[in-house]
């Protein structure tokens, strides 16, 4: 069985080209966790990924740290949105099919 990747601190900053300081600054703002919140953090890789897709949304839209957060959590509050709103349309096509 594959265990997950997992990534120390120094890791993920280098992953992700950041100082240790902005990503303590981007765990306080809850844009990523640790998967434990003991002194040595550990992240996986939706971590990673996260981190990731922010700092590209951050230079994209040059933002700082806490417009990032903001527009990350909109966006994800929109792939709920078309999620549920997919989900309803394929009910709605079953009910108006049957």
């Amino acid at each position: 069985m594959m265990t997950e990747q997992r990534y120390t601190l120094i890791e993920i900053c280098q992953l992700v080209d950041i100082p240790p300081e902005e990503l303590t600054e981007v765990v306080e703002l809850g844009v990523i966790s640790p998967l434990e919140s003991d002194s040595d953090w550990i992240f996986d890789y939706h971590a990673l990924y996260y981190l990731k897709r922010a700092c590209r949304l951050r230079v994209e839209l040059e933002l700082e740290w806490p417009g990032t957060a903001v527009a990350l959590t909109l966006l994800d509050k929109v792939d709920q949105l078309e999620q549920e709103n997919a989900q309803l349309k394929r009910l709605l096509e079953r009910l108006l099919h049957k």
